[in-house]
């Protein structure tokens, strides 16, 4: 039930019924009360923003006189808030600007809805980017790991190892890429002490990691090439 309710504005404490107790009460109990949509009462229409009731039902729904009652709802009608019809043991009582507190409502709610879609996003994007860091976190420390495993060396995970690591897989690359990398320069320059030196994560993954990588895939084709020749 989209219409079940209504907003009332700060503005409202400007209204020159505000400070009537009794009036006040009784015209939000009635803007309360009032259908969300048209109906019928003992064979009588009740038009949307209106409420069968009687002067003696709202005054012990809001434990005030009869006579309370009656002056409250004559101011409300005196200032145009409030319009009443009388039938055989009832009046039907209609707030006539009920459609402007459902209109307020509404778009007061459509902005809640777009804002908590906002928050949503906005969490869910959080989400989605610490899941990523921790990925690349993960996939940084097994790339370490499996330096480690190849060269017999013993890198830590220290910022200045995992760095480069991550600055490649944010470029694109994968850790397969790593592992091409790792196993072709461990093979290429640990029996030559000069270029040994260099089986480490910032020379192996630096600015050359990409022509690294290429490399890789040419040693690999020709193997591939002169196998199918024999």
């Amino acid at each position: 039930m989209d219409e079940a309710f209504v907003k009332l504005s700060r503005k409202i404490t400007e209204w020159e019924w505000y400070t009537d107790a009794n009036t006040f009460r009784v015209f939000v109990h009635l803007l309360l009360a009032v259908n969300w949509k048209q109906g019928r009462f003992r064979g009588v229409d009740i038009p949307a923003g209106s409420v069968p009731s009687s002067y003696s039902k709202i005054s012990q729904q809001l434990e005030i006189s009869v006579q309370s009652v009656r002056t409250a709802i004559a101011h409300l009608e005196s200032t145009g808030e409030l319009t009443s019809k009388g039938f055989n043991k009832f009046s039907i009582f209609q707030v006539v600007k009920w459609r402007e507190y459902q209109s307020a409502n509404k778009q007061s709610t459509n902005e809640q809805q777009t804002n908590n879609k906002r928050l949503t996003t906005i969490e869910e994007g959080k989400k989605g980017r610490k899941k990523e860091i921790d990925n690349t976190a993960e996939t940084a420390k097994a790339v370490i790991d499996h330096l480690n495993s190849v060269s017999g060396k013993s890198f830590r995970y220290g910022d200045a190892n995992i760095r480069p690591i991550k600055a490649r897989l944010n470029d694109g690359f994968s850790f397969d890429d790593f592992k091409k990398v790792i196993e072709s320069k461990n093979a290429e320059w640990s029996g030559d002490k000069n270029m040994s030196v260099y089986i480490r994560p910032e020379t192996l993954f630096g600015s050359k990691f990409d022509g690294y990588v290429q490399a890789t895939g040419n040693s690999a084709g020709q193997i591939d090439y002169f196998a199918d020749c024999k």
